[in-house]
């Protein structure tokens, strides 16, 4: 009788791993974000790429393409394009509401120019953050975050993404 209540049980720890591994959820994401630097504050166009391992864990990648430019000590800064990845810790909260921290890193090419002069520089870092996500609508929802990068300068980025899950 052991062995079969042992084995039954085995049974359903193998049925309900396979099940939860059934709800992992894939995400694409859309939004603008902030990047704020010591002199320079950038504007970009966002897009995020995820996937929920299990309840709490996932990973995802986002882009960014700069939008407009900063001018500071008469040097005109842009960003062109960015990349990061990261691993994020997931907390469901209440009806679909939830909070997370997440970890990665990330790498910017961004241009300065002065006096007809143009140059490019690329910058890599470790970034670490915390966020907030609101399905307001079945698979549609929104997302705050905020993600430091220490990059050769700290850089705060503030991003609001529109959220859509499969």
């Amino acid at each position: 009788m052991l062995k079969v209540l042992l084995s039954a049980g085995a049974a359903a720890a193998v049925l309900a791993t396979g099940a939860h591994a059934q709800e992992s959820q894939a995400y694409i994401g859309l939004g603008v974000s902030r990047l704020d630097a010591e002199d320079v504050n950038l504007n970009a166009l966002n897009v995020r790429l995820g996937a929920d391992l299990t309840e709490f864990f996932g990973i995802e990648g986002e882009g960014y393409v700069g939008v407009g430019d900063d001018t500071t000590a008469g040097v005109t800064v842009k960003l062109n394009y960015g990349l990061a990845g990261f691993v994020r810790a997931r907390a469901p909260i209440g009806d679909g509401f939830s909070v997370h921290a997440r970890a990665g890193y990330g790498w910017f090419e961004t241009e300065a120019s002065m006096g007809g002069v143009t140059v490019s520089d690329d910058e890599s870092g470790f970034g670490y953050g915390v966020g907030a996500e609101f399905m307001f609508a079945g698979p549609n929802g929104l997302r705050f975050d905020y993600t430091r990068f220490n990059l050769d300068e700290d850089v705060n980025t503030w991003t609001l993404t529109y959220v859509r899950r499969f």
